[in-house]
This record gives structure tokens, sequence and C-alpha cells, in this order.
């Protein structure tokens, strides 16, 4: 085998593990089709190109006219991804260059026909090789300028020997050595070994190129990794943030527990006196009544005795009403909801509300007119009605007047119900306006200032509001507590 045969030879080995390589890497790559396009039509016209100059060593020359087109080709369409790193290739420039092709396989066809000497031949390539590479020249350091990337700098050390080795061997071209070569291969050894580092050079430049859009693959893969390490540690800092966030509802829960505990206690010194009357009634009555058994036992009156043993009975039974009710008023709610009938609710408190107010003087009526049902946590709901009635009793205690009174009504509305408490006092003051709700804040001075936060919370948890709205002419104001009610019962 000649010279020839093995250099070409180990060419298209090359060529083949550079176009199989570069075929893998774009399906890896993350980028425009018409740099896919540009980059796979360059590689694979420079693999027809090394072929077919393999294939002419071997005795066959005309396939170096496919050789010298696919070159040409393939070097117009690297010029083209070259531009496209820099902006996107217009239809017009890309006609430019497919005329110039054009132009090239035009002259070509005629110099062949025309049998022009090869010395001709060789001069019309290295021109157009000339003018190619120094476009690619051109359009690589305007790619530097918004690319840094090392490998775009090697391209400029590859090229500027290659258009240096065009011009040297042009000039230097003796048409007398020349004379009877026919074809690239009858070449002197020196023109050879020129064209072997011109192959060289242009087959390093494809190498760069495989190498630069592997880099950013790489450099891809590695914003991938510090992406994805960005988004774990962003996953940890959001879940330690969620765990502080539990931390803290379970502490703001067990706060509000605590300030639910601590508003019954309060409760429990307001409501002690009446307590103590309603209980002191029926147990005076109970004694009364078995002093009265002495005596019928005594006289043997025994027609008396069922009688007076039916009204300690009754009066047993009202002691263990009070202390039932009393009893869910001040022990902890279990946390379930429960759907109930506001108004009958309302009404089997009326041993604790009525008892606070008469105490007062303070009348206490009640208008209940909402047939439906609400789901409520009754420890809760049943803390809100007990927090604004106490309210009420507090703002009409001190003033000097008469016909105090206390109105809680029930109004049924298309989706909701309503419970307000209203009283006939002074109504709350324009300069403290919504502010009432606030935690810590209160107008009395036994007060701990968490009763309507509490019950305003404890109603918009419910899924309610809470309000008031003062009475014309300053005659009292009316808390309005409004829940949805159960639909479909």
């Amino acid at each position: 085998m000649t010279i020839n045969q093995i250099t070409y030879l180990m060419f298209v080995f090359f060529i083949i593990i550079l176009n199989v390589k570069a075929h893998l890497e774009l399906r890896l790559l993350d980028i425009s089709a018409d740099k896919k396009s540009f980059w796979l039509k360059s590689i694979n016209y420079v693999l027809i190109s090394t072929v077919s100059f393999a294939i002419g060593s071997f005795g066959m020359p005309l396939f170096l006219i496919t050789a010298n087109l696919s070159l040409i080709g393939g070097l117009i369409y690297l010029g083209l991804l070259f531009r496209s790193l820099r902006q996107p290739v217009s239809q017009r420039f890309s006609r430019y260059c497919i005329l110039l092709f054009i132009l090239f396989a035009l002259v070509m066809s005629i110099m062949l026909i025309w049998q022009a000497p090869y010395i001709y031949r060789y001069r019309v390539v290295a021109s157009v090789l000339f003018i190619i590479t120094a476009w690619h020249l051109k359009e690589i350091i305007q790619v530097i300028k918004i690319d840094k990337s090392i490998h775009l700098k090697f391209f400029v050390m590859l090229l500027v020997p290659v258009l240096i080795l065009i011009v040297v061997r042009v000039a230097n071209f003796d048409p007398i050595n020349y004379k009877n070569v026919n074809y690239v291969y009858q070449e002197s050894s020196v023109g050879l070994l020129a064209r072997i580092i011109m192959t060289s050079l242009y087959f390093g430049m494809y190498v760069f190129v495989s190498s630069y859009f592997y880099d950013k693959l790489l450099l891809r893969e590695k914003d991938v990794v510090t992406q994805l390490k960005a988004t774990m540690l962003a996953l940890k800092e959001t879940t330690a943030e969620k765990e502080e966030i539990d931390r803290l509802l379970k502490e703001r829960e067990h706060l509000l527990f605590s300030l639910v505990r601590a508003e019954k206690r309060v409760q429990s010194g307001v409501l002690s006196a009446s307590i103590a009357h309603e209980l002191s009634q029926p147990l005076c009555a109970v004694k009364i009544n078995i002093q009265s058994l002495h005596r019928i036992v005594r006289h043997e009156k025994s027609h008396l005795f069922d009688e007076v043993l039916d009204r300690v009975d009754s009066n047993i039974d009202r002691v263990t009403g009070i202390i039932d009710t009393l009893k869910q008023l001040f022990i902890a709610p279990n946390g379930q909801y429960e759907q109930i009938s506001v108004d009958q609710f309302i009404k089997s408190l009326d041993v604790i509300l009525r008892s606070n107010a008469q105490k007062k003087g303070i009348q206490l009526v009640y208008e209940l007119n909402a047939p439906k049902a609400v789901n409520v946590i009754v420890g809760e709901f049943q803390q809100v009605i007990i927090n604004l009635l106490n309210n009420a009793v507090t703002a009409l205690s001190p003033l000097e007047m008469e016909n105090k009174k206390i109105v809680i009504k029930t109004q049924q509305l298309k989706e909701s119900l309503r419970v307000l408490v209203i009283d006939n006092g002074m109504g709350v003051p324009e300069d403290l306006g919504d502010s009432i709700f606030d935690l810590m804040k209160t107008t009395n001075e036994s007060g701990m200032g968490i009763g309507l936060w509490l019950s305003r919370y404890i109603v918009e948890r419910h899924g309610g509001s809470l309000v008031y709205k003062n009475q014309p002419n300053s005659t009292g104001v009316a808390f309005i507590v409004e829940l949805p009610s159960v639909i479909n019962q």
C-alpha cells in the first residue's frame, strides 16, 4: 500500500469515530435545531469527502470530484455553524453559501470537461479553501467576544496556520515540477506532507468543535447538578421550616388551650357567687323538707310523707342539673365537632346564664328562631356564648339605670345562622373600635383581655365571624356571631 492509501484510511477511521461521537452527543445537547443540523451536515460531508479521497487513492481518480465537492460543502456548513453561535443564520445568507457551492461545482466541472491542468484545478480549490477558512476565522473571532471558551481560541490557533500554509503552497507552486501531475496522488513527497498537515489541521478543528459541544454538555450537566443540589438544599430548608412551623403551631394550640383554661378559671370566679346562690336554694329546700319529715314522722302523718319525699327528690334533681351544666363548662373540650341545635344548646345553658344576670339585677330575654343546626366543638362554642354574656353583664353592672336587659337572639339566614348578644348599656366607645378584639385588650380592670380575642378566634376557626354593632343613640351594643348552618339538614 502507498503512503496516500495508508494516510487516507487512517483519516477515514478517525472521521468515522468523530462522526459517531458527534451524533451521540447531539442527542444529549440542549441546543437549537439549526446548530445541530449545521454540525451534522458538516461532519457527514467531511466523512464522504475523506472516504472519497481514500477510494480515489486506489486508482479511481473520478472520486476526487466527490471528494472536493463534499469537502467544500462540509466546510461551508461548518462556517454556518460558527455563525449560528453568535446570531441566527438568515435564509439570505444561507442562499449566498449555496451559490458559492454551486459556483465551485460548475467551475470544477468545466475544468474537468476541458481537461484543465492539475495546477489550475488546485489553485481553484486552494482559493475557495482560503476564502472559507478566512470566513471561519472571522466568525470565530466574533464568537470569542461573547464566549470565552478555550476551544474557540484553539480554533484560531488552527485556522491561522491553515491560511498561511495555503498561501505559501500556492505561491511556491512550480508549474514545471507539476507538468506531469494529473491528480493529487501524483504530487511529490513535499506536496504530500503539506496536504497531510493541512488535512490534519482541518480534522483538528473538527475535534475541537466536538470538544466544544462536549464541554457545553458537561457545563449543562454541572448546572443540572448544581440546581439539583440547590433544590435539595432548599428542600432541606423547607423541611426544617415546615418542622419549625409545625412546632410553632403545636405551641400555639397549647397556648390557646391554656388561654381557654385560664379564661374559664376567671369565669369560675365570676360565676362562683351565682353558682352558690343557685345551689343554696335547692339545698335549703332539701333541708326544710327533711325537717318536715322529722315532724311528720313524730306526728305519724304518713299521708304527707310521700309528698315531702317528692319535693326532696325534685330539689336533688335540680342540684344535679346545675352540677352537670357546670361540669360541661369547666372540663376540657374533647376537640370533636358535633352537630347541635343552637336554640336547644342555649336553653341548656340557661341555669348558668340567667343566674349571673339575675344576681346583678339584669333581665335576661331569649328570642330563639334558628331551627337549623351547626357543626361546632361544643366546649369551645359554649365558651363563646358565656364570654359574650359575661361581657354584657360586666358592661351593665356599674350603670345606674332601671330595666337593665340582655337579649340573646338567634336568626336563621339562607346558608348560616346568627347568635346575637344584645345589651342596652352604653355601647363600645368609638375610639376603641375593632381593637376590643385584640389580645390583652380590655376595658375591665378585673379582666385578662383575652375573652373577646379568644371568642373571635374560636368562631373564625369554625368558619364563622364575630363582630359588634353599636345600637342607635348609644342604647347598647350587639355582638353578632355568624356560623355556617348544616346544609340539607
